[in-house]
């Protein structure tokens, strides 16, 4: 108490002579990730971009954490995405679709091509052998 004067104590968040300014708390850029920072009374919240979670938007959602990869693919984590590398023979955005050898026609001289991971065999005609069934 002073002559003609007064003081203020503000509560938590709120600053100035009479606790009239409302501090904002996203002034430090506290949302990481390219999260969008909302102010509030002592506090802020953080809406997070797809592929991010958290009270900051900190952690990267693991995207591979669920193996979406098939056929023995191999799964690199994105934001907000997933890449798949897949084995010889298989070919797709998750790895899905197995490449069909046979398609070039490999069997010679009449053969059956049966197409299998990464790899064809040949039924030959009687009269007919080798890989391809390229002897006669």
């Amino acid at each position: 108490d002073g002559d003609n004067s007064f003081t203020c104590a503000c509560v938590d968040g709120f600053e100035g002579d009479t606790c009239q300014t409302n501090i904002d708390e996203c002034l430090s850029n506290p949302c990481q990730n390219r999260g969008t920072c909302t102010d509030g009374d002592n506090s802020f919240t953080c809406a997070c971009v797809d592929g991010f979670e958290g009270d900051t938007c900190q952690t990267n959602i693991d995207e591979c954490s669920s193996n979406p990869c098939q056929n023995r693919g191999t799964c690199t984590d994105g934001d907000n995405s997933f890449t798949c590398a897949c084995v010889d023979g298989f070919e797709g955005d998750t790895c899905q679709t197995n490449i069909d050898e046979c398609l070039s026609n490999p069997c010679q001289n009449r053969g059956t091509c049966t197409d299998g991971d990464n790899s064809f065999t040949c039924a030959c005609v009687d009269g007919f052998e080798g890989d391809t069934c390229q002897t006669n």
